[in-house]
C-alpha cells in the first residue's frame, strides 16, 4: 500500500468536504442548522439576521453562505475566503464560538441525574460536524465530542484534553501535527479513515474505551509512545508511514490491555512494536510469500544502518520490535511466523556494534547452512557437501587424488574403485550405523599398517571433525523438521 503525498492526502479531504456540502442550506439537511442557531447561553433560538450580525454567518456575493465554524479557506471556485484574508480576527470570533458551545456542553453534562442521563444525552454533544478549524489549541473538557469530517488547518493542539464519552474524529484531516500528548478518552475514540499529514502525537494517552484507528492514514511521525489501551484497539488497514524514522518505537511502552488488531497493514514497520506490552492477543498480518517478508525486513535494516550516530539505536528498535512481534506468534502458535521474527531478530542484533564478532560469525554460519532454523533442505544440502567434501580428503590417502585439486587425478579402473571406498569412508563418518559402520574403523587399521602415526593422526582428526559437522547438520534438520510441522 503506498502512502499518499500530502498534496494528495490534503485535496482528497477537501473534495470530500465539498461534496457533503457543509454550507448553512447543508447544514439544514443535515439536522445541524438549529444547533448553531442557538444560542449556547440563553438556549433561545436565533434568526439569521442575527447570527450575520453577530458575525457568524457569512455570506458573500455569488457564493454559498456558510457558518464560520464551516467557512472554508477558499470556496469551491477557488475564491479565498476571510478565513484566509482576516485570519486573526476569524481565528478570534471562532474561537468565541466553540469556547461557548464546548462550556454548554459540560455544564448540561454536569447537571445530568441519573433518572434524566438518557433523554438529556444528546444535548450535550458539541457538534462540530464537517468544521474547519484554524490551528485548533484545546485543553478542555469535550462532551461526546463529534468533530466527524472536520478540517483541521494548521498544527492542532489536544494535550491534556479530556474527552468524556464518545469522541469522533472519523474523515478528518489534520493537514499539521496533531498533538494529543497525555490526552484522555473516556469513551470510544473513533479516527476512522482519519489523514494525519504532519504527524501525529498520542504519547501518554489513555483510551478508556475502544480505540477504531480503521483505514487511518500516518503520513509522517506517528507516536503512540506510553499510551493505554483500556479495551480493543483496532487499527485495521491503517497507513503507515514506510520511513523507519517515522514509526520508529510507535508504541514504545504503550499497553494494550485488550486484543490489538493490525490486519491489513501489510506486513511491515516492525520497529513501531518495539517496547509494546500486549496483554492479550495481537492479529498481525502474514507475508504473502517469505521472500516478501525477508525483502520488506532488508529494505527497513538497512535504513536503519544509514542512521548516522542512530544507528545502533535504530537497529536496536528494529530487533526490539521483531521480538515483540515474535512473542506474539508464540502466544497464538504461529510457529512459521513466530521464526520468521526470530530470523529478523537475529539478523538485526548481528548488525550491532556492541555485538561480540564470535556471535556475529556463528549467526551467518547459522543462516548459511540450515536459514536460521527454517530450512530441511539446507542442512541435507550440506551433508552432501561433507560427504564429497571429506571423499576428496580421504582419496589422497590412497594416493590417487593430489590435494593440489588444480590438478587433474586420473580415473582409471582402479582409481575409481578407491574413490568409491574414499566416499564410503566419507559416509560412515556421516552414519555411523548400518551398512558404514565398520568402513571407517577399518580404514584406520589399514593407515596404520602402512603409514606413519602422523597420518593416522590427521585423519582421526579428520574424521572426527566431519562427523562434528555432520552431528550439527543433523541436529538443525531434525529442528527444521520440529519446527516445520509443530512437533513438541
Amino acid at each position: 500500500m503506498t502512502t499518499p503525498t500530502k498534496e494528495e492526502l490534503i485535496k482528497a479531504a477537501w473534495d470530500r468536504w465539498f461534496e457533503a456540502d457543509y454550507s448553512w442550506e447543508g447544514l439544514k439537511e443535515k439536522g445541524l442548522q438549529d444547533y448553531w442557531l442557538t444560542d449556547p447561553e440563553t438556549g433561545k433560538k436565533r434568526t439569521e439576521a442575527a447570527l450575520i450580525k453577530a458575525g457568524e454567518l457569512i455570506r458573500a456575493e455569488g457564493q454559498k453562505t456558510y457558518h464560520i465554524a464551516h467557512l472554508p479557506l477558499h470556496y469551491k471556485d477557488g475564491t479565498p475566503t476571510i478565513k484566509t484574508s482576516r485570519i486573526d480576527e476569524v481565528q478570534t470570533r471562532l474561537n468565541n464560538v466553540i469556547q461557548s458551545r464546548l462550556k454548554k456542553s459540560e455544564f448540561l453534562w454536569n447537571n445530568l441525574s441519573e433518572n434524566n442521563d438518557k433523554t438529556r444525552f444528546k444535548d450535550t454533544v458539541a457538534r462540530f460536524d464537517g468544521a474547519v478549524l484554524l490551528k485548533a489549541e484545546f485543553h478542555d473538557k469535550f462532551i461526546n465530542a463529534d468533530f466527524f469530517k472536520s478540517i483541521f488547518v494548521g498544527s492542532t493542539d489536544f494535550k491534556k484534553a479530556r474527552f468524556f464519552g464518545n469522541a469522533d474524529f472519523s474523515d478528518t484531516l489534520f493537514d499539521e501535527k496533531a498533538d494529543f500528548f497525555d490526552a484522555n478518552f473516556d469513551g470510544e475514540a473513533i479516527f476512522a479513515d482519519a489523514s494525519f499529514v504532519g504527524g501525529a502525537n498520542f504519547g501518554f494517552v489513555e483510551f478508556g474505551g475502544k480505540s477504531i484507528f480503521f483505514r487511518t492514514t500516518f503520513a509522517q511521525e506517528v507516536s503512540y509512545a506510553h499510551a493505554n489501551f483500556g479495551k480493543m484497539a483496532l487499527f485495521i488497514k491503517s497507513n503507515w508511514p514506510h520511513t523507519l524514522n517515522n514509526h520508529l518505537d510507535a508504541f514504545f511502552n504503550a499497553i494494550f490491555e485488550d486484543f490489538a488488531d493490525f490486519r491489513g497493514n501489510g506486513f511491515k514497520a516492525f520497529s513501531a512494536f518495539n517496547g509494546a506490552q500486549i496483554k492479550q492477543n495481537l492479529a498481525f498480518d502474514s507475508p504473502e510469500k517469505e521472500s516478501d517478508a525477508g525483502y520488506q525486513f532488508m529494505s527497513e535494516l538497512n535504513e536503519a544502518k544509514q542512521s548516522g550516530k542512530y544507528k545502533d539505536a535504530n537497529i536496536e528498535a528494529l530487533q526490539g520490535g521483531c521480538r515483540t512481534l515474535k512473542q506474539e506468534m508464540e502466544k497464538i502458535s504461529d510457529k512459521t511466523r513466530e521464526h520468521i521474527f526470530y530470523k529478523f531478530e537475529v539478523m538485526a542484533r548481528r548488525e550491532l556494534a556492541s555485538t561480540p564478532w564470535s556471535e556475529k560469525i556463528a549467526s551467518r554460519i547459522y543462516g548459511s547452512i540450515s536459514d536460521y532454523g527454517m530450512s530441511l533442505g539446507m542442512p541435507i544440502a550440506w551433508l552432501l557437501v561433507l560427504w564429497v567434501v571429506f571423499a576428496i580428503q580421504y582419496a589422497s590417502y590412497y594416493n590417487i587424488m593430489p590435494l593440489d585439486l588444480t590438478k587433474s587425478p586420473e580415473l582409471t579402473a582402479h582409481n575409481l574403485s578407491e574413490i568409491a571406498k574414499a566416499l564410503m569412508v566419507s559416509g560412515s563418518r556421516l552414519f555411523p550405523f548400518g551398512a558404514f559402520e565398520f568402513v571407517s574403523r577399518d580404514f584406520a587399521n589399514q593407515l596404520s599398517a602402512t603409514h606413519s602415526d602422523m597420518v593416522v593422526l590427521g585423519y582421526r582428526v579428520l574424521a572426527s571433525f566431519e562427523s562434528l559437522l555432520a552431528i550439527i547438520l543433523a541436529f538443525l534438520f531434525g529442528l527444521a523438521i520440529r519446527r516445520r510441522f509443530q512437533l513438541s
